[in-house]
């Protein structure tokens, strides 16, 4: 009989893909879009410690959407190709979902 591997909550992968994205080089931070998961709204509390994260699944896999805001001077284009890597990495490393998208949001720059 093969071993079926629990679900993962969507919690988990989203604080799994914010890591990816805080250990990407020139990002300077997270942006809550109001339609990203945080846990604001999963406990009801006035102040998030997860936002700019969506996870969306689908019959496919796992869409993520990340919001973020880039250091001045930061190559987005390479930066939004390294996230994106990162967080399939990171995902993948510890569930047998994949994924098959990473849409990366930049809201801004930051000095």
């Amino acid at each position: 009989m093969a071993e079926r591997k629990k679900e993962i909550s969507d919690q988990i992968i989203a604080l799994a893909a914010m890591k990816a994205v805080l250990s990407t080089e020139g990002v300077s931070e997270m942006v809550d879009t109001g339609d990203t998961m945080s846990f604001n709204k999963l406990l009801g509390i006035e102040s998030g410690l997860l936002k700019g994260i969506k996870i969306t699944r689908q019959n496919e896999g796992l869409e993520v959407d990340v919001a973020l805001n880039v250091r001045f001077g930061t190559p987005i284009p390479q930066t939004a190709w390294n996230i994106q890597e990162n967080v399939k990495n990171k995902i993948n490393a510890f569930t047998d979902t994949p994924v098959v998208k990473v849409d990366v949001h930049i809201a801004g720059v930051t000095e």
